[in-house]
Formats: structure tokens, C-alpha cells, sequence
């Protein structure tokens, strides 16, 4: 069962089910890559399928960033975006499915994810200032290089063996 939260858009999920695994701490899911890539394409279809299994909390960066009036995007305000977000993964869920471009390795090890998933689909967007600050996510456990590539029912197999 989904329910949306009012405060939110759509994108914000907080789905209930029964939980057929017992997890030790709940997962922290990044899906990250440039504007364009995907990310909150996956980020909702990761989110609505593992909330059929797990209680699993839906973040998206975008609408935290409009909730907190957050729009500055030079280094320092990047970084209190990702402490909004870390602070917003502490909730009592399974799972937690979080997108954003996390540009710089320091912002992705200050969100320090259990499971990351880099959406490289795209080599420019919209933001040259963001693109050129990107650096490549060395340590992702699952890259998608092309739209439409991922298989999700793939992508759920292998974020479920990480859980056990």
C-alpha cells in the first residue's frame, strides 16, 4: 500500500507493507547522476516496487531543496543540502530510495549510502556549472549507461542480496 504524503508531490512516497526480511538498520539507496539522467524515473519505480515488499521512505533532493528554500548551488550550499538530506534518513523505514546529482565524492560520502546506483546516461545537462564540478562515482554497485537499459526487477534482485 502507498500513501502520499500531503506535504509533497508525488514523488514522495511513504509505502507500508510487510516486511518479509528482517534488516538490522534501514538502507540508504542513492540514485545518482546528472540532470537529464533519469534518476527520479528510477528513484520512483525503485521506490513503488520495494514498497510491496519493505517500508521504504521516498526522498527526493528537488523537493527538499523547494521545502527548505535551499537554491544555492555553490559548494557550501550543496553540502547543507546533503545534511538536510542525511537528516531527513532518519526515520524508522527498510529502505530509504534518495535521488540527487551528488556531484562531488565529499557530498556522496557525507550522504553515505548503503547501495549506490549511478545513472550515466548522459555526459552534459542543462547546468555547465554542475558538469564540470561531477566526478565520476568510482564505487557504484550498479551503473546504467543508457535510458531504458535498466532491468528493475534486475536492479530489486540485487539491492535484496546486498540486504541479506
Amino acid at each position: 500500500m502507498i500513501s502520499k504524503d500531503t506535504g509533497l508531490s508525488n514523488r514522495y512516497w511513504k509505502c507500508t507493507a510487510t516486511k518479509t526480511n528482517l534488516l538490522n538498520s534501514c538502507m540508504k539507496i542513492l540514485v545518482a547522476g546528472l540532470s537529464g539522467s533519469g534518476k527520479t524515473t528510477l528513484a520512483d519505480k525503485l521506490a513503488k516496487k520495494l514498497g510491496a515488499e519493505f517500508t521504504v521512505e521516498r526522498i527526493n533532493a528537488d523537493e527538499v531543496r523547494a521545502l527548505t528554500n535551499n537554491w544555492d548551488f555553490s559548494i557550501d550550499g550543496r553540502m547543507r543540502q546533503v545534511n538536510e538530506l542525511v537528516n531527513r534518513c532518519d526515520i524508522d523505514k527498510d529502505i530509504i530510495v534518495c535521488d540527487f546529482i551528488a556531484p562531488l565524492k565529499d557530498i556522496r560520502q557525507t550522504f553515505d549510502a548503503d547501495y549506490t546506483i549511478w545513472l550515466d546516461t548522459v555526459q552534459e545537462s542543462q547546468y555547465a556549472d554542475t558538469d564540470a564540478l561531477f566526478e565520476p562515482i568510482d564505487n557504484a554497485h550498479y551503473i546504467i549507461t543508457h535510458h531504458h537499459e535498466e532491468n528493475i526487477d534486475d536492479l530489486i534482485a540485487d539491492i535484496k542480496l546486498q540486504l541479506s
